[in-house]
This record gives structure tokens, sequence and C-alpha cells, in this order.
């Protein structure tokens, strides 16, 4: 923006991972005479007020990678619920069709990790009659969180127990992985 569009301020905020924060500094940026808001929801429910709040002040709004439970602007992010159902058909082709996975949930309440969980069960449920979900946890999408939930299935399953798990991202699925090497 800065190179090709000097003419925009372009403001900043971090929620840190906090619903609660990112309403607030949505908030302030709505105080603060914004034209356009650009946000990646932590969760959809928690932020679809504040976002009501500026779709109602007349400001376009752009979901990235989330949504809300209201109509914005735009949304640009990837085709979670097809991600899911994806997976499901992928995983029963690596493992002719049985499995008992462990799923490596995202963040509670992310319409990502509601799309890519739902997808996947249901076309499981739908096509896959030998595969179950043995045991599953939000890590909200991070490496560390992964790999304790995995360390800590590991230490519930004995060997053989696990085939195969589904993770909602890459740095879930490295976490994952590096508990299993250990």
């Amino acid at each position: 923006a800065e190179e090709h569009y000097p003419e925009l301020e372009v403001i900043v905020t971090d929620g840190q991972n906090e619903t609660a924060r990112q309403a607030q500094d949505v908030e302030d940026l709505l105080a603060r005479g914004i034209d356009l808001l650009l946000i990646s929801p932590l969760t959809s429910e928690g932020l679809t007020d504040v976002v009501q709040k500026v779709l109602d002040a007349g400001i376009p709004v752009v979901a990235l990678d989330r949504t809300v439970d209201t109509e914005v602007t735009s949304y640009v992010g990837a085709e979670n619920k097809p991600m899911g159902v994806a997976s499901a058909d992928k995983l029963a082709e690596m493992t002719d069709g049985k499995a008992r996975i462990v799923e490596v949930q995202g963040t509670a309440g992310t319409s990502a990790t509601i799309d890519r969980h739902d997808g996947f069960a249901e076309q499981i449920g739908a096509e896959y009659p030998e595969m179950e979900i043995i045991s599953t946890q939000y890590c909200d999408y991070l490496r560390e969180n992964a790999m304790t939930f995995m360390e800590d299935t590991l230490q519930r399953f004995g060997p053989g127990e696990i085939d195969a798990i589904y993770a909602h991202n890459d740095e879930m699925a490295l976490g994952a992985l590096e508990a299993i090497k250990a």
C-alpha cells in the first residue's frame, strides 16, 4: 500500500489471539473514522456485532480467511468445508477406508475450524462407515498446542490404536508429527 497507494493511511492492529481485544480494536478504529475495515475475525460469533456496527455506519468490510455471522462487503478466503470433504476422501484413499483418526482442530468458534471439521465429519459419516474420529481437541492453529495434545493422546491410546491424524493446518500437523517422532 505504501508503495502503490501513498495517499492511503493503513492502520494495523493486533488482537493477540483474543476476541475481546480484537473487538475493542475495531471499536477504536471506528471511532478514528476509518473508510474500510479489513478483518480476519478470530471467532465468528465474537466479532459479528462489532462488524455489523461498522457496516451499519456505512463502512465496507472485507473479511479475510474467516467469516462473521453477518454478510460483509467481501470475503477473501478458502473454501473450508470442501477442504474438509477432500481431506476425508484423501484419508480414505490412503487407509482403504478403514481408520481410527485423531482430529487436531483449529480455534473453537472460527468459521474455518467449524467448516473444516463439518466437511470432514460429514463426509466420513456419509461415505466411510469404517472410519471414525476417536479423539479431537482445539489447538488454536498452534504447533505447540498440537504437540501437547498429541503427546497426551499417544498416552491414552496404545500402539496400533491410531491410524491417522487430521490436522486443520500445517503448523498443527507439524506439532503432531513432532510428538509422534518423540
